[in-house]
């Protein structure tokens, strides 16, 4: 095997990429060796003579593009017969493997490490933090929107970017203009945005106090809420990165591009420049013109020729609507909005994931309108309930008066709930009770079955190099983010959130807390594996509400609590793995990573309750409708509040065996073990 050592004399060792993501997880490490782009002085890397070493990896000789001189270097060096080394600011070194895939179609992530590189300055902080005020901002508005969407990675890259080139324009002392905006001081400040972003996971308990049970929640208390949340994402992320960071198989796809785009705007030449000099416009001219879909314009969201021609009618609305929430399918809707069309990542996601999802689609499509039409449960077409709704209603289709059947505390009110009766969900609504239900189990199920192999050697101790990312060999020569450090988070989270349950009306009990902190850990070590090898987000919600109702009947605000911890947690937990990740792709310092995790997390929860608690009270009335404006929207609540009361008030009366809607909590069985295996 080949060993490239930096100029601090730290081996490095190469591997060969495995063939593709989209074959699931990898014997060898997807991302193979090539020098990296810096912004500082050029450095060389220098290779030890003698026949490679393993028959893994082939270093083809290639003519060097930049026809740079090399009068430096030492006999031994020219012996070998290989091109001189470019700067780190040149041209990545094309590594040859033996793959069935072209090699055109290997993404390629350079090893090279700039250990000299400014990383924490004065502007890479200011920029950091003004994009996590910016991204969290943005974020818990998004929330509100018909279209619930997160700020990625690849546009906080080239906002940091972009603001960061600036900067080096402001003369100053070196402390403030250490040179040009480097590629660690960029990762850095997206890094720090990025975390801010995922602080508004278990902001919607908050909003669901308060819009549907009268229940305002102070600045304070909010904001210690969120911070707990964080923290326990941060010490169980920290925990498994030997697990789902370390290894080679743990791939991350969706970080890819941000890496491929970090490097590719720090290379030099006129066809860099060009690339970047495009962000700029393409970045200004998109964000300009997502004020139209977003204010000027919603209906540019989504357009559909059959809505407009056809003689209005329900069911045309139902098969073809779909411009606001629950108002139909949106069967071959045409969108003007940019967010819409990159949401799902089909420039970067596994092939195999992209099928499975368009084929769940195609089958929702066909199986909601027969649930509705054959009036499943007495819930559909005959008895005029909606098409699409996440409200709990009567028998009737009319709205259940959810707020008389519970008490102040959140306990049930049995005096009338045995006069007005049990609640009804829609056709449609119990089929996805159902089908998430299936989809949370199958998805673990799909981890273990399909991975069993894997699984064991992730466990244990990895004594392989190649059983361990280059990169973070790489990075070994930087000081880790102690363990205990993630320890103390967690123990800091638990005692935080149990304060912030007794200052606000939780009714959680401290055996409740601690069975969400243990759902949560054992939740980010599936979904984080899961994330990691195919790129898909295991979405964590209903089941976590199912399990909290049946451990803890009859009680709704326990069940919120239960959910944001035991599933919110879970979620901001593996967002975080990506990142750190990401960092340790760009080979930044983990405890960097890790600081830069922990400022942006912060600066982002005091953003997102600001921003929420503003939303809150000037749009009211229109996130409580049934449809919103166009503009706001709280479908995403009201989803939330209606599983909350029927898993916390009346998960024994609706959902046990014998209950009218116990398929929705069958047990995980075979059933939910099959579908996962549908598509290798």
């Amino acid at each position: 095997m080949a060993s490239v050592y930096p100029e601090d004399n730290q081996p490095v060792d190469v591997f060969r990429p495995s063939p593709s993501v989209v074959d699931g997880p990898h014997q060898n490490p997807l991302i193979s060796a090539g020098p990296s782009p810096s912004s500082l002085d050029d450095k060389t890397i220098k290779i030890v003579g003698g026949s490679l070493e393993s028959p893994l990896m082939e270093i083809q000789e290639k003519s060097d593009p930049l026809h740079l001189s090399d009068q430096s270097l030492s006999k031994s060096l020219q012996d070998l017969n290989l091109s001189p080394v470019l700067p780190p600011q040149g041209l990545e070194t094309n590594i040859k493997t033996n793959s069935p895939i072209p090699d055109n179609d290997v993404e390629i992530i350079p090893l090279h490490d700039d250990p000299g590189c400014p990383i924490v300055t004065l502007r890479s902080v200011l920029v950091g933090v003004f994009l996590s005020a910016l991204g969290a901002s943005v974020t818990q508005l998004f929330y509100f929107k018909p279209v619930h969407m997160q700020i990625k990675l690849p546009f906080l890259q080239i906002a940091a970017f972009i603001i960061g080139r600036s900067c080096e324009l402001i003369p100053g002392p070196q402390w403030w203009n250490p040179g040009a905006f480097s590629l660690k001081e960029t990762g850095f400040a997206a890094l720090m945005a990025a975390a801010a972003g995922v602080a508004t996971v278990p902001a919607e308990m908050i909003a669901v106090y308060e819009l549907y049970f009268g229940q305002v929640i102070d600045f304070g208390v909010a904001l210690g809420i969120l911070v707990g949340a964080q923290l326990l994402a941060y010490g169980w992320a920290g925990l498994l990165q030997p697990i789902l960071i370390y290894p080679s198989r743990a791939v991350y796809p969706e970080a890819l591009p941000s890496v491929s785009l970090l490097n590719s705007l720090f290379k030099v030449g006129s066809k860099s420049d060009d690339q970047v000099q495009f962000f700029k416009k393409a970045f200004l001219a998109i964000g300009v013109y997502e004020i139209l879909p977003t204010y000027v314009a919603p209906a540019f969201q989504a357009i559909n020729l059959f809505c407009l021609t056809l003689p209005k009618n329900q069911l045309i609305t139902n098969i073809f609507g779909g411009a606001r929430p629950f108002e139909g399918m949106g069967l071959f809707s045409i969108s003007l909005d940019w967010s819409m069309a990159g949401g799902r990542g089909p420039l970067f996601m596994p092939l195999s994931t992209q099928i499975h999802e368009i084929l769940a689609l195609v089958i929702s499509i066909f199986a909601f309108f027969l649930v509705y039409s054959k009036s499943w449960h007495g819930a559909g077409l005959n008895q005029n309930f909606p098409f699409l709704s996440a409200s709990l209603l009567t028998s009737d289709g009319k709205p259940y008066p959810y707020r008389q059947a519970i008490n102040t505390d959140g306990t049930a009110n049995e005096q009338f709930i045995q006069t007005a009766g049990l609640p009804f969900f829609t056709a449609t609504f119990y089929l996805i009770q159902i089908l998430t239900s299936v989809y949370l189990t199958s998805s673990l199920s799909h981890a273990v079955l399909n991975n069993y192999h894997l699984i064991g050697p992730l466990l244990k101790r990895m004594k392989s190099p190649e059983e361990i990312d280059p990169h973070r060999v790489v990075c070994h020569k930087y000081r880790d983010f102690p363990i205990w450090g993630f320890a103390v988070m967690v123990i800091v989270s638990f005692a935080l959130t149990f304060g912030m349950s007794l200052a606000s009306p939780s009714g959680i009990s401290f055996a409740g807390l601690l069975v969400a902190l243990i759902v949560s850990f054992l939740m980010t070590l599936a979904g984080g594996f899961i994330s990691a090898v195919t790129g898909f987000q295991v979405r964590l919600t209903s089941g976590i509400q199912m399990l909290g109702g049946l451990m803890f009947p009859g009680r709704v605000f326990q069940n919120i609590w239960f959910t944001a911890y035991g599933a919110g947690s879970a979620m901001q937990a593996m967002s975080i793995l990506q990142d750190l990740k990401f960092g340790q792709y760009v080979h930044l310092p983990q405890y960097i990573v890790v600081y830069s995790q922990l400022i942006g997390g912060g600066v982002g929860a005091l953003a997102t309750v600001i921003v929420m608690k503003a939303i809150l009270k000037n749009e009211r009335d229109v996130l409580i409708s049934a449809h919103g404006n166009g503009v706001f929207s709280g479908a995403e609540t009201a989803a939330s509040q209606a599983r909350a009361i029927s898993w916390g008030i009346f998960s024994r009366r609706l959902f046990l065996f014998g209950q009218k809607y116990v398929k929705s909590n069958l047990s995980p069985k075979s059933i939910r073990i099959h579908p996962p295996n549908v598509l290798k």
